[in-house]
């Protein structure tokens, strides 16, 4: 059973938990953590979600995240993750910007990382992600307007603007992180 924190409108953790699957309480929120993690060659690394999951079955997505459980910071959140899902432990130095946003009872984290990743190296969470790859921005719309790319509009318009602006190649994130 999954515990997470509870917080306030603005992210003040709050002297409560609920159990993941319950309905978030009214006026609560509870902490999500994403990850883009892209390489050198300004390429992203995605992962296809398992066929038997629930939400987006065999979706492409970007690389890794999910809901922080009690206790854990976001950072915390972040780096278990990843480790859970590709088996990747990232160094925190590599973490080149987190953006926070809310959309309905969620507060998310975006951490943005350049970091080279083999994919040699990696070791999938059976259960989550069954394949993952590089891939450029161009090939990620592509696969979006292909039907293949989870299409965040379905579920929270801003969500999946926002990161497309941030993700976006002529975006100065993209710029700033070739430094």
């Amino acid at each position: 059973m999954e515990i997470w924190d509870l917080y306030d409108k603005n992210r003040v953790k709050l002297e409560k938990t609920m159990v993941r699957g319950d309905e978030v309480p009214e006026g609560c929120y509870h902490l999500v953590v994403e990850s883009v993690i892209m390489n050198d060659k300004n390429q992203i690394l995605i992962q296809k979600r398992h066929p038997e999951k629930i939400g987006w079955p065999s979706y492409w997505e970007f690389s890794c995240g999910g809901s922080a459980t009690t206790n854990d910071t976001s950072l915390d959140a972040i780096k278990r993750e990843i480790a859970e899902e590709i088996g990747i432990d990232i160094n925190p130095d590599n973490i080149k910007d987190i953006i926070k946003r809310s959309f309905g009872n969620s507060h998310y984290d975006f951490y943005f990382i350049r970091e080279n990743i083999d994919i040699k190296d990696t070791t999938l969470q059976a259960i989550e992600v069954v394949d993952i790859k590089w891939v450029t921005y161009q090939e990620v719309m592509q696969m979006l307007n292909d039907g293949l790319f989870v299409d965040y509009n379905n579920y929270g318009r801003d969500h999946f603007n926002y990161l497309r602006g941030v993700i976006n190649e002529d975006s100065n994130w993209w710029g700033w992180l070739s430094c």
